[in-house]
């Protein structure tokens, strides 16, 4: 597990043997330990990190531990992280009380006993990984709840664009059919004036009709005018298809999972997705066309192969392609096992790392840069694959070469697994 996706818990005290004792006691690797010798020096640490608790002894040169707690109490960061006061002072009650009104919520009394002070640590960390899981589902149902404006938004986008669109594409197939008449007759035409003999045998009218031709260039016309009218109707066919995967990609889901039709959802997520892999990779999808209709709630298994593609996409770009240099490939395939459709998400990209291989679906882990991943994305498609489906979500990865997402989903089942998340708790 990386630095930043440890529980990270702060030990404050003046001796450094009792910082190592406590540290030892408590190690981990799920842990983040950090070291403070002194409370000024705690105070400058929790503007670098996230706490889930903080060991704070009470007795040290200079500002002690109450003044610590408090000042850490006033801070906005700091101030729902629970304080565990650890200290040589007698179990006066004036003390224990004086600990309480600072902020602490709780005591532990040196010499410590290391089964309490592993137990309370236990306990605080896995309420901090339940609140963590509690802000990221209400994230989650924040994230739904965007989606579903924006979704409503993008089907009504999608049908005022595609009126328009029918008019446009109409006349540019009525012109197209003109412009073929206008210009056989203009073909007629010219050979009229053609068998009419030389420039100097003919009327003043039929030589301007002559020059008028020349002026025009109409053999540059009549290669050039077909191919506007082609290109014109590919780019609308091209909308089109952009409208239509919208409305596809956007529709909302029922309370009760719908029959729907994979591969027609796999090319819509793949068409609204072009502007994430379009610059790194190509995309090729190999799509069953025997495969029949799944029940399943359609937006996320929607939104599970965008965030696979995507994922797919960045991993190229991690790995050197596009952007001047050669684009990788993601291939996406469907196919009918027994009573699961398997879709498959491959990429040619960096391939993941065997130390975090088991960590991918966890709540909050990333290997990208601050700001440019969550860390929600692989878990979100794990529980919407897992929990609402009942399906699988595994994968095969090589270093250098490549990872393939595989994507079990039941065609007929309807029930929602009972099947608890994988999840490792503080230790």
């Amino acid at each position: 597990m990386t630095g930043e996706n440890k529980i990270n818990i702060l030990i404050v005290d003046d001796r450094p043997e009792n910082l190592l004792s406590m540290e030892s006691l408590i190690e981990s690797p799920e842990l983040n330990i950090v070291r403070a010798s002194s409370g000024n020096e705690a105070l400058g640490l929790m503007l670098n990190y996230e706490f889930a608790i903080v060991l704070l002894d009470v007795q040290m040169p200079g500002m002690d531990g109450f003044e610590t707690a408090e000042l850490m109490r006033g801070s906005e960061r700091m101030k729902h992280v629970p304080i565990i006061f650890v200290t040589a002072l007698s179990k006066d009650q004036k003390y224990v009380f004086r600990g309480y009104e600072s902020g602490a919520v709780d005591y532990l009394f040196k010499p410590l006993e290391p089964e309490i002070l592993k137990s309370k640590v236990k306990i605080f960390c896995e309420i901090y990984r339940q609140k963590r899981i509690i802000q990221n589902q209400f994230k989650q149902l924040q994230q739904a709840k965007k989606m579903e404006a924006i979704g409503t938004l993008s089907a009504g986008i999608a049908h005022e664009i595609n009126t328009p669109m029918q008019f446009i594409g109409d006349n540019t197939r009525f012109l197209s059919e003109v412009i073929n008449n206008l210009v056989g007759l203009i073909g007629t035409y010219r050979n009229l004036l053609k068998e009419c003999g030389p420039d100097d045998k003919v009327s003043p009218a039929l030589k301007k009709g002559l020059e008028a031709e020349r002026e025009v260039d109409m053999v540059y016309l009549e290669e050039e005018i077909p191919k506007a009218i082609t290109q014109t109707q590919e780019g609308l066919a091209h909308v089109t298809k952009i409208i239509n995967a919208m409305k596809n990609f956007s529709r909302m889901d029922t309370e009760e999972k719908t029959k729907a039709d994979i591969n027609k959802a796999v090319d819509s997520t793949v068409t609204v997705s072009r502007n994430e892999w379009k610059y790194v990779a190509d995309v090729k999808t190999d799509l069953d066309p025997e495969l029949p209709p799944v029940l399943c709630f359609l937006s996320d298994i929607n939104q599970v192969v965008m965030n696979l593609i995507i994922n797919a996409a960045h991993a190229i770009a991690d790995a050197g392609g596009g952007r001047g240099k050669a684009k990788g490939l993601i291939t996406i395939t469907t196919r009918r096992k027994d009573d699961d459709v398997i879709i498959t998400v491959s990429d040619t990209g960096t391939g993941i790392p065997e130390d975090i291989r088991d960590k991918i679906f966890e709540h909050f882990f990333t290997t990208k840069d601050v700001g440019k991943g969550t860390g929600q994305g692989l878990s979100m498609a794990y529980s919407a694959i897992v929990e609402k489906h009942g399906g699988k979500l595994t994968f095969d990865t090589e270093m250098g070469k490549g990872t393939t997402f595989i994507i079990h989903l039941p065609i007929f089942t309807n029930h929602k697994t009972d099947r608890p998340l994988e999840r490792k708790i503080c230790k």
